[in-house]
C-alpha cells in the first residue's frame, strides 16, 4: 500500500528537455535534476540515456543523484515481450541480454524497469485483426514471455512495470498480471492512455490500480477537431494534453486509488507525462517549449498539493 504523503513526484524527460545548447549527456541529466530540485521533485525518467560504458560519467551522474535526492526509473528492453516466441540459442541470448540489463540497473541502485508493449502502430494493439496477431494472440504471447522473465526480477529484487501504451484496455493489462501473479511484476499506470483504445480512462484506472508499480500521471481533455476539408478524415472529437486537473480525467480519484491499492511499497512514483498538445500551444500564444514548461509547472504544483495531507 502506498501513502499520499510520501508519494514522489517528477516527470519523464522528453516532455521538458534542456535547451538545445546543452549537448553533453551528463550536463543534460544534471540540468534536469536542477529543475527537479526547483520544483521539489525527487523521481525522474532521465532526459538522456545513461552512458553505461563510461564509468567516469556514471560517477558524476550518481553523485548528482545523491546531491539532488533523485531516484531514477530505467528503461526495460522491449524484447521482454517476445521471449516466448524465441527458441534455443536465440531465446538464451535474449534472456542473457535482459539479465545483463537487470544486473546493471540493480548495481546502479535502481528499483524499477519499465516499458510499453504498444509501438503506437495498429500492429501492436487490440485492434489487430491479422490471424496469429489478434488481441488474444498478443496477450497470450506477452503473458508467456513475462512468465519467463518474472523469476529474473524476483531474484534481483527489482520491479518490472508494463505501461498501458495505447495498446490494450486497463482490464486487459490487469489480466496479464493476474495470470502471472508475480510480486515483482505489474503496471506502469498511465492515467490517460485509455483514450487511445477508445475506453474510459477513469474506468481503466480502477482495473489497473491494484497492480500499479509506477505511473504516468497525465490529464487530457476532449476538444472539437477542426473539421476543415484538409482534416475531414479525422475523428471529430480529439483528446489533447492539458495541465493536471483541467481535463476529462479524475486525477484526485486516480491518485487515491493508487494510494489505497497499489502493490508498490511506500514512495510510489507519480511521474507526469503531459501528453500530446495538438494546437493548444498556438491557441495559448506560446511556443511548444514555453507551453510545455507552463503545463508542467501547473501540473507539478497541482499534484504536490493533492498529495500533501
Amino acid at each position: 500500500m502506498a501513502y499520499l504523503n510520501n508519494m514522489k513526484t517528477g516527470w519523464i524527460g522528453f516532455i521538458y528537455p534542456p535547451p538545445p545548447e546543452i549537448t553533453d549527456t551528463v550536463d543534460k541529466l544534471i540540468w534536469q535534476m536542477e529543475r527537479a530540485k526547483e520544483w521539489g521533485c525527487t523521481v525522474l525518467q532521465p532526459v538522456a540515456p545513461l552512458p553505461q560504458d563510461d564509468p567516469a560519467a556514471l560517477k558524476k551522474i550518481k553523485d548528482a543523484m545523491a546531491q539532488y535526492d533523485i531516484e531514477y526509473e530505467y528503461r526495460c528492453p522491449r524484447d521482454i515481450f517476445f521471449l516466448s516466441t524465441l527458441k534455443g540459442d536465440e531465446q538464451k541470448k535474449a534472456i542473457d541480454s535482459l539479465q545483463t540489463e537487470i544486473d546493471w540497473v540493480k548495481n546502479f541502485g535502481g528499483k524499477i524497469m519499465r516499458c510499453g508493449y504498444g509501438a503506437l502502430k495498429l500492429e501492436t494493439t487490440r485492434w489487430n485483426l491479422t490471424p496469429g496477431k489478434t488481441k488474444d494472440d498478443q496477450l497470450k504471447m506477452i503473458v508467456e514471455s513475462l512468465k519467463i522473465a518474472a523469476p529474473m526480477f524476483e531474484k534481483a529484487g527489482i520491479y518490472f512495470a508494463q505501461e498501458n501504451h495505447l495498446d490494450f484496455s486497463g482490464k486487459e493489462i490487469a489480466g496479464i498480471f493476474e495470470e502471472i501473479n508475480s510480486p515483482n511484476m505489474g503496471i506502469a499506470l498511465d492515467t490517460a492512455n485509455g483514450f487511445g483504445v477508445l475506453v474510459d480512462p477513469n474506468l481503466d484506472v480502477e482495473y489497473m490500480a491494484p497492480w500499479a508499480i509506477t505511473s504516468h500521471i497525465k490529464d487530457t481533455k476532449v476538444i472539437d477537431e477542426d473539421r476543415t476539408e484538409k482534416k475531414a478524415a479525422y475523428f471529430p472529437m480529439t483528446p489533447v494534453g492539458c495541465p493536471l486537473g483541467e481535463g476529462n480525467l479524475d486525477i484526485p480519484k486516480a491518485v487515491k486509488l493508487i494510494a489505497e491499492k497499489s502493490r508498490y511499497p511506500e514512495g510510489f512514483h507519480l511521474i507526469i507525462e503531459q501528453g500530446w498538445f495538438g494546437s493548444e500551444a498556438e491557441k495559448a500564444g506560446m511556443g511548444d517549449y514555453e507551453y510545455a514548461r507552463y503545463v508542467l509547472d501547473k501540473s507539478i504544483k497541482y499534484l504536490q498539493k493533492l498529495i500533501t495531507v
